[in-house]
């Protein structure tokens, strides 16, 4: 089966960045709004096996729950991240998110 290995598709890609883009200006202003579009957008990148799109819905759902001081909830998003990037070969993306996990687990006391 090579399904797998197909493109993603233009339109699907610009539909994600859209929803993504929105997902993080929601993101940024704390309003929960953000995780049904990061969620979707998620959804969406893993129906068409898009990892890079993967790992910025990803990301926009761990930093809106660290910023909402939810940190437990943030690591359930940047662990997946960061084997995300591992396999994408992003290591400054790795590297951030290393610091916001640790940070994480700073201020839940571990």
């Amino acid at each position: 089966d090579k399904s797998a290995e197909r493109p993603i598709l233009a339109s699907e890609a610009k539909r994600l960045d859209k929803l993504l883009t929105r997902a993080n200006y929601l993101g940024d202003r704390k309003n929960d709004s953000c995780v049904i579009v990061a969620m979707e957008a998620l959804r969406l990148s893993r129906a068409n096996n898009a990892p890079r799109f993967e790992a910025r819905a990803l990301d926009v759902l761990g930093s809106y729950y660290y910023y909402s001081e939810q940190y437990k909830t943030a690591l359930d998003y940047f662990r997946p991240l960061l084997n995300l990037y591992a396999q994408l070969g992003d290591s400054a993306q790795k590297a951030g998110i290393y610091n916001m996990a640790g940070l994480s687990y700073f201020n839940i006391g571990i």
